[in-house]
């Protein structure tokens, strides 16, 4: 059966759900709905579980107007245990499905990963992008920044080649930088 490694922001659409991922979540409840009628593996590794907590963390903390109603010095404290707890509902739910594989990666080399990752980084190149406006309050200003694939990223997809992943499944489309390139290969790259 085809393994594909399941990216981070597919599991978090699907967790938050239809209220809090509008666009994102149908597409996550598909893919999810796939594995369990055994149209394929859904492989998630370690660094994916990882990135998980600190993703949860980062939603939670731009929860202003929640976060504007808790004391100060409970809020560090309030991300922490809102994140574990959806965090631990997730993990429920993957021990609960089919199909669903844990992986490690094979790691009988994990510096030729560190290698490859840094040697994808270095070729891979991204956009400027200007904004006017804030983008989350939407106040004037300007700024500036460089969008390109995050490390992170590059690491999810030699992991996922190195745990025999047949294609990783994402979100995100910063993955389409690498698409192709050799150190991936043949690991294919689906941007949804």
């Amino acid at each position: 059966m085809k393994k594909i490694y399941i990216d981070t922001n597919i599991i978090i659409a699907y967790a938050v759900g239809p209220t809090k991922e509008k666009i994102q979540y149908p597409k996550a409840e598909k893919i999810f709905k796939q594995i369990e009628d055994g149209e394929f593996i859904g492989v998630v590794s370690t660094l994916t579980l990882t990135e998980i907590i600190g993703v949860l963390r980062t939603l939670i903390g731009r929860e202003r107007e929640k976060m504007l109603t808790i004391k100060e010095h409970d809020q560090n404290e309030h991300v922490r245990h809102e994140a574990k707890k959806i965090y631990d509902e997730i993990i429920k739910i993957l021990l609960t499905m089919n199909n669903i594989k844990f992986e490690e990666g094979k790691m009988s080399n994990f510096q030729t990963i560190l290698s490859d990752g840094f040697e994808l980084i270095s070729g891979s190149t991204g956009f400027q992008k200007f904004h006017s406006t804030c983008g989350i309050c939407r106040q004037a200003y300007k700024s500036s920044n460089y969008k390109q694939i995050l490390v992170a990223d590059i690491l999810h997809a030699l992991l996922a080649k190195d745990t025999g992943c047949d294609e990783l499944l994402t979100f995100d489309g910063g993955f389409r930088g690498i698409i192709g390139h050799e150190k991936i290969e043949p690991l294919t790259i689906c941007v949804k």
